[in-house]
């Protein structure tokens, strides 16, 4: 998958280097790699080759190419929710504009202040404790997850909403924590071929258990994106400093596609883990087709919807030219589950730029 085949080359008597092409070109690097994988890594479906660390810490790779004095601590990406693929760069962004929300202070993630959260235009009505900030407590922007984690009573009343606009529609819960529904836009038979084009009503059904489950997809298909993106409401999360983040049902809703059966399942889940019941997890799922700016250095975080296909221009620290940065198409059979490692797979090139 990486079109320039680029590694990381250890064993030198100063390394390691960062190489690439057929290792005719390397350049010292300051950075160490990983030797060993275990746990998930190393044997899910899903593992990687490795996870690189933009946290806030001392030890992320953010942080130690900013005391080099070449970078400040400014990344962002973009994630392309149709194709695949994205944007990823280091340093200041000029161009598009992102209004922004301050950071957390003292907290290792990507804390923000959620203040409320609107469905369809209508506003939940939550305990005014629900979204405070603390231990276990408040909402965490975080890229290397995919989906989004709610606390229970937040994911209750917001399935409510959602489910609130399609009274006819059943829900089934598959492996204990997945709701799937059976949804057919207009002019779509049952077996998802298309039929008559003047059908006037969205018909939604709920499907058998054993039909829940298969290979999820992207709604790529922009007849689908357009139908469910009619038939239920969008999902807007409101932060401090008036700052939204919109969140489309071809976002939260996952396709599934069983024997030519087109199948959703919702995409934000209850979080169910004992130590984090109070956390607010907002991962990829609604971070994509936005560009998204980390700004360690003013403790802030902002994003603004883009095309992640296009490009952005960044300021280089050093000379303070600006540049175009351009967006990689990572494989054209992508699904989500693969868009963690995007960030990975770019970061890589625009590494060499900033080693040079």
């Amino acid at each position: 998958m990486l079109k320039h085949n680029i590694f990381l080359v250890t064993g030198y008597e100063h390394g390691p280097y960062l190489c690439h092409g057929k290792g005719s070109i390397c350049e010292a690097d300051y950075l160490e790699c990983s030797a060993k994988q275990s746990g998930e890594l190393g044997t899910s479906s899903e593992a990687v080759d490795g996870i690189v660390g933009f946290g806030q810490a001392n030890t992320s790779i953010l942080s130690q190419l900013a005391l080099s004095g070449k970078v400040k601590k400014i990344f962002s990406h973009c994630l392309d929710g149709n194709k695949g693929g994205g944007i990823f760069a280091i340093g200041e962004v000029v161009q598009p504009k992102v209004n922004r929300t301050p950071l957390v202070p003292n907290e290792p993630h990507y804390n923000v202040i959620l203040k409320a959260i609107e469905v369809g235009g209508q506003f939940l009505n939550l305990p005014t404790d629900s979204f405070d900030t603390g231990s276990s407590r408040g909402t965490i922007i975080d890229s290397g997850t995919t989906l989004a984690y709610l606390p229970s009573e937040v994911y209750q009343q917001l399935m409510n909403k959602v489910t609130g606009q399609q009274p006819k529609m059943e829900t089934h819960v598959v492996e204990r924590q997945f709701k799937c529904f059976w949804y057919r836009g207009k002019g779509v038979s049952r077996n998802g071929i298309d039929e008559d084009t003047n059908r006037s009503n969205d018909i939604l059904d709920i499907a058998p258990q054993s039909d829940c489950l298969g290979r999820i997809n992207m709604l790529s298909d922009t007849s689908l994106r357009d139908g469910v993106d009619d038939a239920f409401p969008v999902v807007i999360f409101h932060f401090e400093n008036s700052l939204p983040l919109a969140v489309y049902p071809h976002d939260y809703l996952f396709e599934v596609r069983v024997r030519y059966r087109v199948l959703y399942r919702l995409a934000e889940q209850r979080n169910a883990d004992k130590g984090w019941k109070r956390i607010t997890l907002l991962g990829d799922i609604v971070l994509q087709d936005k560009l998204v700016l980390y700004d360690l250095e003013n403790q802030t975080i902002g994003w603004t919807p883009y095309n992640c296909s296009s490009t952005i221009k960044v300021r280089d620290e050093a000379s303070g030219n600006v540049y175009s940065v351009a967006a990689h198409n990572i494989s054209s059979a992508f699904s989500l589950p693969k868009v963690n490692v995007v960030l990975m797979l770019l970061f890589i090139v625009v590494l060499l730029k900033l080693i040079e």
